[in-house]
């Protein structure tokens, strides 16, 4: 409220000043969108998203004077929307983002000059969660390695790009075995892991056992995975046989008997399912290191049967393919091999021929 005041020129005793001016505000002339009412002009700030902006639309007149809170339509741009607003009209709105970027918010006045946010940076809020995951795409095989990756996220979803460099990790890992023949699967060790950009990987995990499931987890700043991935396990490819006589080893001379045939993996598990499933139809030549009894009666050994293998396993049938040994002064033994992959075998343990 100013006064103005008068002076003679010549005699300045002769002067008075007016009471109290009023100046009341002019039109609106244009909105800012600032940190409360009539407040500082938002520039370009820095939040994460866990935080949040409160903004006002201030109203001002040609001269820079304050009117007062304008309404108007808020407009969140750049890597923001509608989503990011608590209200997309009125003298205010929240600025909440749930996604990481830069953009802008606007203040859109349906007569006066618009204004705009400078650019505001969102970056990633606090640990909120992991998410662990693997590079496998089905089953494991045993003995042959893939890689598990924990990545952070916070509570928006969003990796947490800035959550780098050696951090610690605790692996909770159940269900890895080892194998029949007792191998030991090769786990990730509780420690620090390199972390860039919010994501860390473990190279070479390899499971041993054909039928494990296995769990696999991480804590990481005591957050974790809450649908850890479970990986079960095949056995690898087939290896060996075992063969064992229908007597278990015990034979009587002169009577016939039949030899079952059992496909493992190197590790020793079955190789009944999963993508080297040796189930079906294989041919399966046989030997023998049997001989003629004192009689002169030659052991039958058949010298190529066709099996059918269910469960990792097979049967020769007495009936048609019968093996038959005659002398019980020696302990034979009978060795199976795969026709096409002649590598995959396996010998009996010495069979004891009965009178």
């Amino acid at each position: 409220t100013p006064t103005i005041s008068a002076e003679d020129s010549v005699t300045t005793s002769i002067n008075g000043t007016s009471d109290a001016i009023t100046v009341n505000v002019g039109d609106l002339s244009y909105v800012k969108v600032t940190d409360s009412a009539g407040g500082v002009e938002v520039g370009s700030p820095t939040i994460t998203t866990d935080g949040s902006l409160t903004l006002y639309a201030s109203g001002y007149d040609a001269y820079g004077n304050y009117r007062s809170l304008e309404s108007v339509t808020w407009v969140a741009g750049g890597d923001f929307d509608g989503s990011d607003l608590s209200s997309g009209s009125g003298t205010s709105t929240i600025f909440q983002p749930n996604n990481t970027g830069t953009g802008t918010v606007t203040a859109d006045h349906a007569t006066a000059t618009d204004d705009s946010t400078g650019t505001i940076t969102v970056n990633p809020g606090e640990i909120d969660h992991l998410e662990v995951t693997t590079t496998l795409v089905g089953n494991a095989i045993a003995g042959v390695g893939f890689d598990v990756t924990v990545t952070v996220y916070d509570a928006e979803n969003n990796v947490k790009t800035d959550f780098a460099g050696a951090q610690y990790v605790d692996w909770e890992i159940s269900g890895a075995n080892s194998s029949p023949n007792g191998d030991q699967p090769t786990l990730p060790s509780d420690g620090d892991m390199s972390f860039t950009a919010g994501v860390a990987t473990y190279s070479g995990m390899v499971l041993v056992n054909g039928t494990d499931s296995v769990s696999i987890n991480a804590i990481v700043s005591t957050k974790t995975d809450a649908s850890p991935p479970v990986v079960d396990a095949d056995p690898a490819s087939a290896d060996y046989f075992t063969v064992v006589t229908s007597g278990s080893g015990v034979e009587k001379a002169g009577v016939n008997f039949a030899v079952t045939v059992t496909v493992y993996d190197i590790y020793g598990n079955l190789v009944d399912h999963g993508a080297n499933d040796y189930d079906g139809v294989h041919t399966i030549n046989f030997t023998s290191n049997a001989t003629a009894s004192p009689g002169g009666n030659s052991p039958v050994i058949p010298s190529s049967v066709s099996l059918t293998f269910s469960g990792g396993t097979a049967t020769t049938v007495v009936g048609t393919d019968p093996f038959t040994l005659y002398n019980a002064s020696e302990t034979p033994t009978i060795s199976a091999e795969d026709s096409v992959t002649t590598s995959i075998n396996g010998t009996s343990d010495a069979i004891t021929v009965n009178v």
